[in-house]
C-alpha cells in the first residue's frame, strides 16, 4: 500500500481508448494508466563571485548638476580603488535615474563584482571575505553612498539549474514507480516533464542560511507524467 506521503505527490489517471478501425462488435479496447508525480531536488554549488551594489544620491534640488556628476564619480571611484589596491573583476556605473522630479533628486547605482577565489574554504578565506566587506563599507562611507549586502553568485547558473532539475526528476520517479507498482504495473515511458519552479537559496527541510560564503543552493520542483504498462 502506498504511504500517505507518497500519495500526496502522486496522481493516478486511467485512460481507456477504443479503436474504431475494427469491425463493429470487435472493437479493441486499450487501457492506459498515467501516473503524475511531483519531485523536488536541490544542488549545492560553490559561489564564483560576490557582488556589491552602491547607491548614491547625486543631487538635491539641482537635477542638471546631479546628472552631470556621473562621469567624475566613475573616475574618482576607480582612483580610490586603485589607490588601495582593491581590484574588482568589474565595476559598472549605471546611468543616473531621476528619483523625484518635484524635489529635483537623482541617484546613481554602481555594481562591483569580485572573484571569490581565495575566499572560499581554507583558514584565511573567511578573514579575506570579511576584509572585502569592510573595504566596501569604507567605500560607501567615502562616497556617501549606501552599500548593499554582499550577493554571492555563480557564473554557470544554467548548469546548476540543469542539475537541480535532474535531481528533482529522479525524486519524482521514486514516487511514480511506487504508484505504478500499486496499479500492478511498471513505468513504461515518460509522457511529460514540467518544470514548475526554480528557487535560489531556499532549500526545503533545513534552517541553514543560504547563500553562505561557501555554498549557494538551487532547488527545482517538477511534475512528471509517466505512462504505466
Amino acid at each position: 500500500m502506498l504511504s500517505l506521503n507518497l500519495l500526496r505527490n502522486v496522481a493516478i489517471v486511467v485512460l481507456i481508448l477504443v479503436f474504431s478501425g475494427a469491425p463493429l462488435g470487435a472493437q479493441e479496447v486499450v487501457e492506459y494508466s498515467y501516473v503524475v508525480s511531483e519531485g523536488t531536488g536541490t544542488v549545492y554549488v560553490t559561489p564564483t563571485h560576490v557582488r556589491f551594489w552602491l547607491h548614491k544620491e547625486l543631487s538635491n534640488g539641482d537635477l542638471k548638476e546631479g546628472l552631470l556628476a556621473v562621469a567624475p564619480l566613475d573616475v574618482a571611484m576607480r582612483e580610490y580603488l586603485n589607490g588601495r589596491e582593491i581590484r574588482p573583476s568589474s565595476l559598472e556605473v549605471f546611468a543616473p535615474a531621476v528619483t523625484s522630479l518635484a524635489e529635483g533628486r537623482s541617484q546613481v547605482a554602481v555594481e562591483l563584482r569580485f572573484s571569490m577565489a581565495g575566499m572560499v574554504g581554507g583558514e584565511t578565506g573567511p578573514a579575506r571575505f570579511a576584509d572585502l566587506c569592510e573595504q566596501m563599507r569604507a567605500l560607501g562611507g567615502a562616497f556617501l553612498a549606501s552599500v548593499s549586502e554582499p550577493e554571492l553568485v555563480v557564473a554557470e547558473k544554467n548548469v546548476a539549474i540543469r542539475d537541480a532539475v535532474e535531481e528533482a526528476t529522479r525524486q519524482a520517479f521514486v514516487a511514480g514507480s511506487g504508484a505504478a507498482s500499486a496499479l500492478g504495473g511498471s513505468i513504461r515511458s515518460v509522457e511529460q516533464v514540467k518544470v514548475d519552479d526554480i528557487t535560489w537559496n531556499g532549500p526545503p527541510d533545513t534552517q541553514a542560511d543560504y547563500p553562505n560564503i561557501e555554498v549557494i543552493a538551487c532547488t527545482a520542483r517538477v511534475t512528471v507524467t509517466y505512462i504505466v504498462q
